[in-house]
C-alpha cells in the first residue's frame, strides 16, 4: 500500500512539473505568433495533463494577457485584461503549435484608462432600457465669469468593431430640468466623439458585444478556428 501511495505521489508531481513546463511553452508559441510585447498566462485544465499531451488535445486551455493597447489614428485605450477560454484545442507534443476550435473572451476597459482616452472622469452611469448599461462624463465651462458644470451619460454599443458612445443625455448640476446653456451641452456632447476602433485584439479574436458596469466597460470577444504557430 505504502508504494503504491508513493508511486502516486510521485506520478502527480510529475504531472503537475509537466503541465507548468507545457504551460509556458504554450504561452511562448502565441506569444511568437502574436508578436505580444509580454508572454501571456496560459492554464490548461483537467487533470491528468500527462495523458492531454499524448492524445495532442486539451478540453479547455486558458489564455490571458494583460497591459494591452487598441485601437489606431492616434485615438487608443488600453484593456487591462483579456482572458480567453479556448476549446478543442489540438497541439504539437513539443507545444510549438496550437490550435482551437471555438474561444469566448472577455476584455476589462476600466473607467481610468477610458478616462485618459475621451480626457473627462468618467463614472457608472447606470442601467439603460437594453440593460448594455450607460457611462457618465463630467465637464465644466466658464460663462460669463460663472463656472458651470454639467454631465452627460450615453450608452455604450459596437458598432463595425468599435466602441460607440450613443443616445447622450446632458445636464446641469442643480438646474433640475432647466435648459442646459449651449455652450456646455456643446463640451458635454464633444466629450464621446468619435468611436473608439477596437483593431489590435489580441488572439485573433473579434468582438461580440459591450457592457457598462460598475468597474468599467465590458466586452466579449469570440474566435473560431484559431492556429498559434511558433515561427
Amino acid at each position: 500500500m505504502l508504494a503504491v501511495i508513493v508511486l502516486a505521489a510521485v506520478f502527480v508531481g510529475v504531472d503537475r512539473v509537466a503541465l507548468l513546463v507545457a504551460e509556458r511553452a504554450a504561452a511562448n508559441t502565441v506569444q511568437d505568433a502574436q508578436h505580444l510585447d509580454r508572454t501571456p498566462s496560459v492554464s490548461v485544465a483537467g487533470f491528468p495533463f500527462l495523458t492531454q499531451l499524448a492524445a495532442g488535445h486539451f478540453h479547455k486551455l486558458t489564455l490571458a494577457a494583460s497591459d494591452l493597447t487598441v485601437g489606431r489614428d492616434g485615438r487608443t485605450v488600453r484593456i487591462s485584461r483579456v482572458t480567453a477560454n479556448l476549446r478543442g484545442v489540438q497541439v504539437a507534443r513539443d507545444l510549438s503549435s496550437v490550435h482551437a476550435d471555438t474561444a469566448n473572451a472577455t476584455a476589462a476597459v476600466s473607467f481610468s484608462d477610458l478616462s485618459d482616452t475621451l480626457g473627462s472622469p468618467l463614472s457608472y452611469g447606470g442601467p439603460s432600457a437594453d440593460g448594455v448599461g450607460r457611462i457618465t462624463a463630467r465637464r465644466s465651462v466658464s460663462i460669463a465669469g460663472q463656472q458651470i458644470s454639467g454631465a452627460v451619460t450615453a450608452e455604450v454599443k459596437i458598432a463595425n468593431g468599435s466602441l460607440s458612445f450613443v443616445s447622450p443625455q446632458v445636464s446641469v448640476d442643480g438646474a433640475g430640468s432647466a435648459t442646459v446653456p449651449q455652450l456646455l451641452a456643446d463640451a458635454l456632447l464633444s466629450v464621446f466623439g468619435d468611436p473608439i476602433a477596437l483593431t489590435r485584439l489580441p488572439f485573433g479574436l473579434t468582438v461580440r458585444s459591450v457592457t457598462a458596469d460598475q468597474q468599467g466597460v465590458r466586452i466579449t470577444l469570440v474566435g473560431s478556428d484559431l492556429t498559434f504557430q511558433r515561427s
